[in-house]
């Protein structure tokens, strides 16, 4: 057999760079489709402003015609009035003819008013359906928004790993191939597709998980930001000794779980590992952060309350993730309307877990959910993740004082989504072997 030529040689390198410009190129394909997504989703919000003018358009058309009739009303009282007044007149040849044609026109202006009222009334109706409807499509766009970016940051992730592995195995033949060439030592050099076995969590994370489980609040003095921002503040071990703890006792994260797990495993590619991560950071992760808040403050109350359904106006619902019921001594959130209630009151909770652009979209969506907050607490507060830090400070400004407006202000106590993220996906790595990620 002859020796590899310098022509294959080079092959091998060019197709090293291959893959590296395959990269390139679905990084720019990605970055392309999230922006043409976040542009139809602009289109949507440009329409839904639309729509809300003309609502309220038609609000001000029904109370204009609200306002005739009543102006008509009384136009016909006075005409019934001074006809009333002639025909009981002494002089028998009074000529009533004149009032009793104001009688007759006030009657038929009342009619046109009130027809016009019914249409106005219909108008807004109508208007009210259209905006709900534009609402909630702009509100399921967000969501999709947000699930198409993280489905683009999980497709590198997912790829990487196997564009390396390529890339490891080229590189060791092309070094083979040119030693061959020269005829210089050969040798197999280390795989750089393997990966470390499963991991655990260690005794000092699982006794670090414990004390935080176990921690008990000072009852004599007020609970402050600070001490619901160190409680939330856990490292990456601590975390993923607690999400092992939450897999054994919530049935929900349980189910999560065990689902992922076995997608996980049965995974044939790159796109079968990228639903699987996308199912971490979309399912598990949003259970994870509500789970760690709900522990987090489970001791500060006599009673956690998950998921609660709301009736508001209107016939329209909201499930509030947390409320925390018997507060076991005050409890202080900032300064400020409904940042704060004595003991014994109750403490309703919004847990938002994602990046930045996800806490920036879901802003109507936790404007609404602040009203169930009302039925139910004397103060609320929404805890999210600190991705809200990376919002422009304009934005983030206009973030927070809209929910503070809302009644449920806003706060970044959460770790990063990132973090959550990773703590997550090594649970699920951690539970299948260490196959591949």
């Amino acid at each position: 057999m002859g020796k590899a030529s310098i022509t294959d040689i080079d092959n091998l390198s060019d197709m090293v760079g291959g893959i590296g410009g395959l990269m390139d190129s679905w990084d720019q394909a990605a970055r392309n489709l999230g922006q043409s997504i976040k542009e139809e989703h602009n289109e949507l919000l440009d329409r839904l402003r639309v729509f809300t003018m003309a609502m309220e358009d038609s609000l001000d058309a029904l109370l204009e015609a609200t306002r005739a009739v009543e102006v008509t009303e009384r136009v016909l009282d006075d005409a019934r009035a001074e006809l009333a007044s002639c025909q009981a007149s002494d002089n028998e040849h009074q000529d009533c003819g004149s009032e009793a044609s104001a009688v007759d026109a006030a009657k038929d202006d009342l009619q046109k008013a009130q027809e016009e009222l019914d249409e106005a009334r219909e108008r807004h109706r109508l208007t009210c359906a259209l905006h709900e409807e534009a609402e909630a499509v702009v509100h399921l766009s967000g969501q999709d928004l947000v699930s198409m970016a993280d489905t683009i940051a999980a497709a590198g992730p997912a790829i990487t790993p196997f564009a390396d592995a390529a890339t490891g195995r080229l590189r060791a033949a092309h070094d083979e191939a040119l030693a061959y060439a020269t005829g210089g030592p050969r040798g197999v050099q280390g795989s750089n597709d393997g990966h470390a076995g499963s991991l655990s969590v260690g005794a000092a994370a699982s006794a670090a998980a414990s004390s935080w489980l176990d921690w008990r609040p000072s009852l004599d003095r007020p609970i402050t930001p600070d001490v619901l921002a160190n409680r939330l503040n856990i490292d990456l071990s601590t975390g993923e000794a607690l999400a092992a703890r939450f897999v054994q006792d919530d049935s929900t994260f349980n189910r999560h779980v065990e689902r992922l797990r076995t997608q996980y495993a049965e995974a044939k590619g790159p796109l079968d590992v990228q639903r699987v991560q996308q199912g971490i950071r979309r399912d598990l992760v949003g259970r994870y952060a509500e789970l760690l808040v709900e522990r987090a403050c489970a001791p500060l109350c006599t009673r956690v309350d998950t998921q609660r359904t709301e009736s508001l106006e209107g016939g329209r619902c909201t499930r509030i993730d947390l409320v925390l019921e018997g507060l076991r001594t005050p409890m202080i959130l900032g300064r400020g309307e409904r940042l704060g209630a004595p003991a014994g009151a109750n403490l309703a909770i919004e847990v938002k877990a994602g990046r930045s652009d996800y806490l920036a979209q879901e802003a109507e969506h936790m404007e609404f959910q602040a009203k169930g907050h009302h039925e139910v607490a004397q103060a609320s507060a929404i805890l999210c993740t600190r991705n809200i830090k990376d919002l422009d400070p304009d934005e983030e400004k206009s973030l927070r004082e809209r929910m503070r407006a809302a009644g449920s202000p806003i706060i970044g106590m959460l770790p990063r989504k990132e973090e959550l993220d990773q703590i997550c996906t090594n649970l699920i790595h951690r539970q299948t072997g260490g196959r591949p990620w």
